[in-house]
């Protein structure tokens, strides 16, 4: 930061690639190269969930890649967009990219930092196996996809996937957001089983368990 005359200015690296680049050089991505920009990617929305912004369009072109290959979340112009408008006129907005929408979003309930969660396992799901989870060239059809269509199990796709990184991605999309992670903090720590190979398939199924049964009392 600093000043130049009576103009204040910052200034930031540029990045020159994003996982949306990446992607478009291989048509899938290892395990854990995905967990671990996934991992980084929660983080950041952790900080930004605990401030009070929904990012609401995360997606592989707004993650963009340093050199040593690092994840940094970027974009945040529609976050401010819909946050000044909804506290201006009080009405939510359906807004975001429609592949990488939350079923919450398509129905235009009030969303929260679970519709960024959401996303965020469909850019997993797209980065480990080649392939988007719903797809579809009309909107209305791509909604009702998201909001009642159970996506694929990514082993049926790749094989090779182990399944406590499947059974992550897949608590990410859920439908009911109460079946997801509640924090993008504890999304980030079930990422790092994966990348330490620490947490068992079962330990990552009895963590989700244990969310849903404290939900339900």
């Amino acid at each position: 930061m600093g000043q130049d005359g009576e103009a204040s200015y910052f200034a930031m690296p540029r990045l020159r690639s994003s996982l949306a680049d990446r992607l478009d050089a291989e048509p899938f991505l290892p395990e854990k190269d995905v967990a671990r920009t996934a991992q980084e990617i929660a983080r950041a929305l952790a900080f930004a969930h605990e401030t009070g912004i929904i990012h609401r369009d995360i997606k592989a072109p707004n993650i963009l890649l340093t050199v040593a290959g690092e994840g940094v979340l970027t974009d945040f112009g529609i976050a401010r967009a819909v946050a000044s408008y909804v506290s201006t006129t009080g009405k939510q907005m359906t807004i975001g990219t429609p592949h990488y929408i939350s079923p919450e979003q398509a129905r235009g309930l009030t969303l929260d930092g679970r519709t960024d969660i959401y996303a965020l396992g469909v850019t997993m799901y797209r980065a480990s196996t080649g392939q988007l989870p719903f797809r579809s060239s009309d909107w209305y059809e791509l909604a009702r996809l998201h909001v009642e269509q159970p996506p694929s199990p990514l082993r049926e796709i790749r094989p090779e996937i182990s399944r406590a990184f499947e059974k992550i991605v897949l608590t990410c999309l859920e439908k009911d957001r109460e079946a997801r992670y509640p924090t993008a903090k504890e999304l980030a720590e079930d990422l790092e089983g994966i990348l330490t190979g620490k947490r068992s398939t079962t330990e990552v199924a009895l963590g989700a368990m244990r969310r849903l049964l404290g939900r339900d009392g």
